[in-house]
């Protein structure tokens, strides 16, 4: 977080007009009512709000909704001047000529409030420390919940919280004015093993860039300036687990900033700060893992390269073809098939290459079967899975690229992919129609045995 010092007099070009969400505690003393602490957010809703007012025998807690600059012109005011809330007319003590300023990010991990937007956050301190009046005991309210002193008080109204420690109490300072900064900030974050999907929101976007920071990864991306794009950001060797960053920047400034991974850091702290974290489960790990140290059979298949997009050849489609006209198998990319040893795949966008991936075995394969791409971190090297399913048309052929005239047909015997004879894609067909999945319209090509 960025801090400054600025002069209380700049407090009303820094604050936008607009609404003022407002909660404040107030004392009543032998003078009439005081401010003793007021919180402000302008711009934006907060996310927790008391909805009304509460009301004991000296001190009230007061929500309230104004104009941005209505409240402004009461503390940059006179000394002794009033500002009105709940119905009071509430002293506002002599506030001092400097003001504390920060930038804050969204989703901020030990905010409070948690705002989703960024903000700047100014701090007023009254000139002298403002006396606590207050008697110490109970609370009890004619319109609120009751509670057993002013600080449990105070945790529920401003923060919402009604079992927070009891170190949480009345700030010192004497006001906290937050104005949303609607520029441009980060909206929810999803991390996979390999993709990282972040969205990008903001009134003004233009020339932004969304930036990884990581001891393995580092990336910049220019943004198009929409007022809400997502960004997929590839991670080969997945999310590191400590000094993660995601920065939006523009002209040598932050917008804003996620923090991903730090040691000792959970998954549930990642959550409250807007990051979504996927990881592999334990048991589809060990399925994946089983799979590549079984070598290749009947329905496994190993690859050490994504296939060419230009190439001609019918691998690796030929072997997606049998499968489907068989009881399905799964095509493994980024293994050494004669030494069964994990190599990796190459590609600097898994999720490009995955997609470019399922565009082929539509385009080769017809009709196009049902399957599923992954993508996974072994021996933290990336591999794609390619999943096929049983087809429910069959026979399933492979076309060139640039002809539909000349259909290939395969089955698979053992580990090995053969050319389908007229019986065996009869013995295919046949299976099909006894299988409570077949379909009584065949929408693959036209076949006579």
């Amino acid at each position: 977080m960025e801090r400054e010092t600025l002069e209380l007099a700049d407090l009303p070009s820094r604050t936008p007009r607009s609404e003022a969400w407002v909660r404040a505690l107030l004392e009543r003393g032998d003078e009439g009512w005081s401010l003793r602490y007021l919180k402000a957010l302008t711009g934006t809703r907060p996310t927790t709000w008391p909805g009304r007012s509460w009301t004991y025998d000296r001190a009230t807690f007061v929500a309230d909704v104004m104009p941005s600059s209505q409240l402004v012109t009461a503390l940059t005011g006179a000394a002794g001047a009033t500002i009105r809330l709940g119905g009071h007319d509430a002293t506002i003590p002599a506030l001092q000529a400097q003001v504390q300023a920060q930038h804050r990010p969204s989703h901020e991990l030990h905010d409070r409030e948690r705002l989703r937007h960024p903000s700047f956050e100014y701090t007023l301190s009254a000139v002298q420390p403002v006396a606590n009046d207050y008697r110490p005991g109970f609370l009890v309210g004619t319109d609120g919940p009751s509670f057993v002193d002013l600080e449990a008080a105070y945790r529920a109204f401003f923060l919402g919280l009604y079992d927070a420690p009891r170190h949480e109490s009345v700030p010192s300072e004497l006001v906290t004015v937050r104005v949303a900064d609607m520029r441009a900030w980060l909206g929810p974050v999803h991390v996979s093993p390999t993709i990282l999907t972040a969205s990008v929101q903001g009134n003004d976007v233009h020339g932004a860039v969304l930036e990884l920071f990581s001891p393995t990864e580092r990336q910049n991306i220019h943004l198009a300036g929409k007022e809400e794009e997502t960004v997929e950001v590839a991670l080969p060797h997945g999310l590191p687990t400590a000094n993660a960053w995601l920065w939006l920047k523009r002209d040598g400034a932050w917008l804003d900033y996620r923090l991903l991974a730090a040691p000792g850091m959970t998954d549930e702290q990642l959550a409250a700060a807007g990051v979504a974290i996927q990881r592999p489960g334990v048991d589809e790990l060990a399925r994946i893992e089983a799979l590549v140290y079984g070598g290749e059979g009947p329905t496994v298949e190993f690859k050490g390269t994504l296939p060419d997009q230009n190439a001609r050849t019918p691998n690796p489609w030929k072997t997606a073809a049998a499968f489907a006209n068989g009881s399905g198998g799964t095509i493994v990319f980024g293994l050494d098939r004669d030494e069964a040893t994990v190599t990796g795949l190459e590609a600097a966008d898994i999720q490009t290459s995955r997609d470019r991936l399922g565009q082929l075995i539509r385009s080769r394969v017809i009709p196009t079967p049902e399957f599923d791409i992954a993508s996974y971190t072994v021996e933290a090297k990336q591999i794609l899975v390619l999943t096929v399913q049983p087809g429910a048309s069959p026979p399933y052929a492979v076309i060139d690229s640039d002809s539909r005239d000349r259909p290939r047909f395969y089955i698979r015997r053992g580990a090995s992919t053969y050319h389908a004879q007229p019986s065996d894609l009869a013995e295919v067909c046949r299976r099909a129609a006894q299988s409570p999945s077949s379909v009584s319209s065949r929408q693959g090509m036209p076949f006579r045995v």
